[in-house]
Formats: C-alpha cells, structure tokens, sequence
C-alpha cells in the first residue's frame, strides 16, 4: 500500500512539474558567415530566453546497424545548454515531416515490427547517458502526420512510439514526451481521430504552426484561434509550440509588417494560456541563406517558388544580419510579456540602439542612437550589400547625427553602429534617385 501511495506521490509531483514553468526560445540556427552563435545566445537569454532545443533524426545517430556517430550530431549540445542555464526539448526523429530517418537496414522495417522498437530502444539506452536535468521533454518523431497517410499505419506508429517512450521513462520518468505533429494539419486532418488516439500515452502535446494556406498567409492574428483550437484537442495535456513561424514574402502576399504583427498576436494568445502553453520557439532568429534553402527543397522534395519563398523569409533577420520589423516585435513583446526579468549577465554588453529618418531618404538623413550606458567608442558605418564602406564616421558619444548623402547613388545599402569591429544592430537604408 505504502508503495503505491509513494508511485502516486510522484505521478502527481510529475504532472503538476509540467506546468511549472513558462518556456521561452527563438530558434537561433545557422544565419550563414555574418551570425555569431554565441553572441546571439547571450542575447537572447537577456530577453528572457530560458529554452531550447536538439534536433536529430534516428539515420544521422546511427547510420548503420548497432553503430553510433556521436560526434558530428552533437551529442555534446545538452551539457553545453545546461551549462547556458538552458531546458530542451530533445528530437530523435524515424519520422520527419515527409521523410523516414531510420537506419539503412530498416527502411523496410514496419514501425511495430520488434526488430524496429528493439533497434531504438537500444539506442535510446544510450543517448541518454548524454541528458542531464537539462532535458526536460523528448519527442519521438517529428510532423509525423505529414508521412503517416492510413489509419493502419497510424496505428504501427502508436504501438511504436507506446513501447519506445515507455523505455524511455524507465530510464528517465523525469522527462516529458510527446510526438510532434503539424498544428493546422492536426486541426483539419481525415485522420484527426488516429492522432488523437496517437497521443493516447503522450504527457505532452508537441505540435508545429506556420503562418501559410497554400499560395498565402492567413491574417497574423489566425495564431490566436489555432492556440485556442489545439487547446480543445485534448484536454488536459500541456502544450508545446515546438515552431512557431510567419513568412514575410510579398509572394506570399505578406510583408514585414505582418510577421511582426504575427509575434505580437502569439504573445498575446500565450498570456491568455499561459497555464497550458508551456514551451513556443519562434521559428526563427535569422533567415536561411540561398544555398541552405536549396538543400532543404532537395530533402522535402519541393522546389515550387511558393515553397522557396516561404522557406526563405522565415527569420526575423536577413542573411546579412539586417533586422527586420518582426525583431523589433519580438524585442517590445518579451518585455511586455514580462520575459525579461533577470539581468544580463556581466559578460552581456547593451547594444546601441540605431533609428533614422525619412526612410528611404533623397538627400539626407537624420540617425538617433541610444547610447546611454555604452562606455565603449561607438562609430556608424554605412555599406553595400556586397560588403563595400560607402560611409564610416565615430560618433563619440553624440546622440544624433545629421549626414548629407547626395553624393551616395540610389540603391539599397545597409547601415550600422560599429564597436569593437563589429558591426552592431545592421539595418537596410534606401537611397532613392
């Protein structure tokens, strides 16, 4: 009797830890040559980002029967996020979105076949050697629904994803797990029921939403209702935006303005049900280079112009580090919503912040900057997008500054604050005729 009290005892701590705690992340990724990962991180953690995640598939962790490569899938990241002060959500993905990431020789192999769940459970035993009290949740799969297209195979996938995650809890009855599908498919799906009963043994609701119907975005503030609607899914689980994302193309009849008005919507939603959204990254800090976007339509299989926008417009800078209107949002919105509530720490040097007008300008323009509490010598610098100086002068210390740019052709240039030899807080300046 004593034990079973004790099992509920820690039943109940489990269920009631999985609202504890409010979880913030930005997707920082790769935003090619010109992102500092590093400094993005103590950035964003000054905004009140305490999370983030690990992305694998089960093909890169063992590329071949019984051998493991963790080396090039970073297997070091959890205790590097733990040292960061960072929870995760970690991926081990035999599904993701469209794809099947399983090893070689058990392409064939059906989900509930026990040679496939032996096979992950195997490795599963492993790689948790690698997770510390960092990891929090752990979702086997990833948009799985884009792959599953029956209830019969529906049904393998749950046995499946039952056994292993049951393995799981053996090994770590403190981690959280869960399945990540498509928000907006889950909503609309034929097959609504079978992913209902897929989350049958899930503590959690792991789900992706971007703003894009077919050729267009829906209004930015769709979000508000998709919260609301994924809520009533299933009752009584926490749920997890694992990515949360807006295109800005014009293709797409969106804009910069709409990304923006996106974040502030999601934020908005999120303080309404903030007892049961438990975790949202925002999908994502930077923009994808060309190359990087046409590895991704190579992977998907999806190369049509709509796709290529979509993919190419989700971050809320450009590749060259030029901020966008969404990050801007981002920034008011974490402190709005009270996410910035610890200080930076010692090593955080505050940006200067740079406005200007009119934008575009003709002949001249006006720059604003915030240098209050920067005791480091702060110039600005203007420059083509190919990297050229058109411009460069020190500021010292003045808060304003009038420049007369007749002499600069028409084009698009980007301007910013330099310290340090950095280039801080880029911003796109338009010259026209």
């Amino acid at each position: 009797m004593n034990g079973c009290l004790f099992l509920l005892g820690v039943l109940l701590s489990f269920q009631q830890s999985l609202y504890s705690q409010r979880f913030l992340s930005i997707e920082i990724g790769d935003g090619g040559p010109s992102q500092d990962y590093s400094a993005s991180l103590v950035q964003n953690k000054a905004m009140g980002m305490n999370a983030t995640r690990h992305f694998l598939h089960w093909s890169q962790l063992e590329p071949d029967s019984g051998t493991y490569d963790f080396e090039s899938t970073f297997m070091w990241a959890p205790a590097f996020f733990r040292q960061a002060g960072l929870k995760i959500i970690f991926y081990i993905n035999p599904i993701n979105t469209n794809i099947k990431e399983v090893p070689a020789d058990l392409k064939n192999t059906a989900w509930d076949d026990p040679r496939m769940i032996q096979r992950f459970n195997r490795l599963l035993d492993t790689v948790v050697t690698y997770l510390g009290e960092e990891t929090v949740y752990f979702s086997i799969g990833n948009e799985v629904d884009a792959y599953l297209t029956s209830a019969a195979e529906y049904g393998r996938y749950q046995y499946f994803f039952e056994q292993t995650a049951a393995h799981l809890k053996l090994l770590r009855p403190d981690i959280a797990t869960g399945i990540a599908v498509q928000f907006g498919h889950f909503l609309n799906s034929i097959f609504k029921v079978n992913l209902i009963q897929l989350h049958d043994q899930a503590d959690v609701l792991i789900g992706t939403y971007y703003g894009i119907e077919g050729d267009s975005v829906p209004l930015p503030e769709k979000v508000e209702w998709v919260m609301d609607s994924v809520l009533h899914l299933i009752p009584g689980k926490p749920v997890l935006f694992s990515e949360l994302g807006y295109p800005s193309s014009s293709l797409l009849k969106s804009s910069e303005l709409k990304q923006a008005d996106f974040i502030s919507s999601s934020f908005k939603a999120w303080e309404k049900h903030q007892n049961e959204i438990v975790f949202i990254n925002f999908f994502k800090e930077w923009e994808w280079t060309r190359a990087e976007v046409e590895v991704f339509t190579k992977y998907y299989g999806f190369s049509d112009p709509y796709f290529v926008a979509f993919l190419s417009t989700l971050g809320l800078h450009d590749t060259l580090g030029v901020v966008k209107a969404g990050w801007d949002r981002f920034v008011q919105e974490t402190r709005n919503y009270g996410f910035v509530t610890i200080q930076p720490s010692v090593n955080f040097r505050p940006e200067p912040v740079l406005s200007f007008f009119p934008s575009p300008f003709t002949n001249s323009v006006d720059f604003k900057m915030d240098l209050q509490n920067f005791n480091q010598p702060v110039g600005l610098e203007i420059y083509t997008v190919a990297g050229g100086v058109a411009y460069s002068t020190l500021l010292n210390n003045q808060p304003y500054f009038h420049w007369n740019g007749q002499s600069l052709c028409a084009g698009v240039y980007i301007v910013s604050l330099m310290c340090d030899g950095q280039r801080i807080h880029p911003q796109r300046l338009i010259k026209l005729k």
